[in-house]
């Protein structure tokens, strides 16, 4: 996975780069139903959030988007946050901010939402769209206002029936912090299956045991893509560099929260990063069990161009 942000904009073509004559394809394209030979993204046991179109059937909205000025919300699909559709609509009423009020699950099963106002990360500055490397983004820094977060809290039992491995991949900018954890990603109540970063170093944290590594310096305040795997045992990295393994025992997904965990605690806060794409699937399933993680890593790249 990446330590930085998402997936792009837009409908992109994709060499997954992977031999035997496989096709350019979107990223999630040649993971098909083992019965149809087709790709069903719903049957799919993962989640898949990006402002790009992950499917090359995907044609649904990617972000539903609050408007700060008014407090109307829409929803946008992923052409329409890159050719300033979003932009133009959330300065209709004059120059003002665009909330992030649901990211789309574009496997049609987990949407990541926050009702509550002062949580929602932002996509649309005073300035404009938010970006990372010229492809949108969106901002969960905490600022001088609430932590923030985008979650689902009903993960299990279905279509997450508890993996014993699976990995996470993100592509982000994320900035060192302060004394606090303050959590990237947390797929389980009370911690568990928790990605978090304090100061400089981060940490895995599973059932029963943590592993942590510095990724300073060459991995904060760049856009970078980084891998953990979690289950039985655990594993960070970032750019197709291993970072830190170890074991993690084996942990059940519950639910997903991006930014600020569930439940927080008092002098938690909310990361100060920006995300473009986040990916989580079950190890033998992404897209295919034949695939590697430095070859899911390779075709994110050749997208984002991170390194």
């Amino acid at each position: 996975m990446a330590l930085g942000n998402a997936i792009g904009i837009g409908i992109p073509m994709v060499n997954l780069g992977l031999g035997g004559g496989v096709p350019e394809s979107f990223l999630l394209d040649d993971y098909p139903n083992t019965s149809t030979g087709t790709v069903d993204p719903s049957a799919i046991q993962g989640v898949s959030y990006s402002l790009r179109n992950l499917f090359s059937t995907y044609t649904g909205n990617v972000v539903t988007v609050r408007r700060a000025s008014d407090d109307a919300t829409n929803d946008f699909t992923a052409s329409e946050v890159e050719d300033g559709t979003l932009v133009s609509w959330v300065n209709a009423e004059g120059f003002t901010f665009g909330h992030v009020k649901t990211w789309f699950d574009q496997n049609g099963n987990y949407n990541l939402t926050q009702t509550a106002a002062s949580q929602q990360p932002i996509i649309v500055t005073l300035a404009g769209l938010v970006t990372v490397n010229g492809k949108p983004a969106i901002d969960f820094a905490q600022g001088v206002g609430a932590a923030k977060r985008l979650a689902n809290l009903s993960l299990y039992p279905s279509p997450l029936t508890q993996p014993t491995l699976y990995n996470m991949y993100a592509v982000n900018e994320l900035e060192p912090n302060g004394i606090n954890d303050e959590t990237v990603y947390n797929l389980s109540f009370g911690g568990n299956n928790t990605f978090s970063i304090n100061g400089e170093n981060v940490t895995l944290e599973g059932k029963a045991a943590n592993i942590s590594t510095s990724i300073s310096p060459t991995y904060i305040g760049n856009q970078t893509l980084y891998q953990t795997t979690s289950g039985r045992n655990g594993a960070i990295g970032a750019n197709k560099n291993l970072l830190q393994t170890g074991n993690i025992s084996s942990t059940f997904v519950t639910q997903f929260s991006l930014g600020l965990s569930v439940p927080a605690g008092a002098l938690d806060n909310s990361p100060n990063m920006k995300v473009q794409e986040f990916v989580f699937y079950p190890f033998a399933r992404f897209p295919r069990n034949t695939f590697t993680a430095d070859e899911v890593s390779d075709a994110i790249d050749s997208y984002y161009g991170i390194f």
